[in-house]
């Protein structure tokens, strides 16, 4: 395993093929604009949980743009969220660390896969453009590759360490 940057516009470039990015992220600002003005669910425990009151949320671009509505979660909401939140942080706790590299690398593949959508959606949600967009895309893959690199370089953070006397074993465990 070796880790390398994203840089999606730098290796096109290096490849004069800026042409292709551009159309890649034009034809991805197309495709996200038919999604505007729908109603999000918050979503808790993997369910799509609804709120009869909602608000709604611009762009900064242009405030006419609806970028969607979303649900005004209320106290028994965050309870739940919460309370989930905590028992499935214990399982993945519990999760051996190349359990969890398969979860990176399969998140990993899926932002890649989405990465044009990805930053059109951020340029319409925070007013960044594209290359901007694109960066902030590309440096939550090279995060999380960085991070499953390291855990592969120092095995899931679990070392042999000195031990006070001969017949005792010790050893440091780095937990989430």
């Amino acid at each position: 395993m070796r880790f390398e940057n994203e840089d999606t516009f730098r290796k096109l470039s290096k490849s004069n093929k800026e042409s292709i990015f551009h159309k890649k992220y034009e034809d991805a600002i197309e495709d996200i604009k038919h999604q505007f003005g729908r109603k999000y669910p918050l979503l808790i425990v993997g369910k799509d949980v609804m709120s009869a009151d909602s608000f709604k949320h611009t762009s900064p671009l242009d405030t006419r743009i609806i970028l969607g509505y979303f649900p005004s979660g209320s106290l028994k909401d965050v309870n739940n969220a919460i309370t989930s939140r905590s028992k499935m942080f214990d399982k993945w706790t519990k999760k051996d660390y190349q359990d969890r590299l398969k979860i990176f690398a399969s998140a990993v593949k899926s932002i890649v896969a989405k990465k044009f959508e990805l930053s059109a959606w951020i340029t319409f949600e925070s007013g960044k453009n594209r290359f901007e967009a694109m960066s902030d895309v590309d440096e939550a893959i090279d995060f999380i590759r960085y991070y499953s690199f390291e855990m592969v370089l120092n095995k899931g953070y679990v070392a042999d360490t000195k031990s006070a006397r001969p017949s005792e074993r010790s050893k440091s465990v780095m937990k989430p």
